[in-house]
């Protein structure tokens, strides 16, 4: 119990119980082929519902490496151009203006940005299902993407990060 300004009693209102809430949700990997994915109604309940899900996942995968090379190889033409344009300037480099953050570059690198991001939280969230044969997929795309798109990158240039 309180008191109020007036100097009278409050009486404490009871607060409502919260209802029990469940998780559907495992926290735990498992091997089933029924498994819902992303969306309420992406729901595999099958072997070959679940093959071809992993499939396109895998290959969704192979597409993040594509774009985090392409943000690479833009990073880097972009540094080429504002060596050059330096070497052109008696090596002074020219100074940032509100102008280049509308170039073209910049905006390439942005959308890139952006697909690449969202990419990578969809594949987080579908990792998150802790279903194996996803994970693997997912894995084995991100693994297979590298090998095939980024053997001829110099070992110096180390873009590797989470996102």
């Amino acid at each position: 119990m309180a008191s109020s300004a007036d100097g009278g009693e409050m009486t404490m209102m009871p607060m409502p119980t919260m209802m029990p809430m469940t998780m559907t949700m495992q926290m735990w990997f498992t091997t089933s082929s029924e498994c819902t994915i992303l969306f309420e109604k992406w729901k595999t309940e099958n072997a070959f519902e679940m093959l071809l899900s992993c499939v396109f996942f895998f290959l969704l995968a192979i597409v993040y490496e594509a774009l985090k090379m392409a943000r690479t190889e833009l990073a880097c033409r972009m540094k080429d151009d504002k060596a050059e344009m330096a070497a052109l300037n008696n090596n002074r480099p020219r100074k940032p203006s509100i102008s280049s953050m509308f170039s073209a570059s910049h905006l390439a690198q942005t959308v890139l940005h952006f697909l690449q991001m969202t990419l990578s939280y969809v594949l987080m969230l579908v990792v998150m299902t802790y279903n194996f044969w996803l994970c693997l997929a997912i894995v084995l795309g991100f693994t297979a993407g590298y090998f095939m798109l980024c053997w001829y990158r110099a070992p110096s240039v180390n873009n590797e990060h989470c996102g």
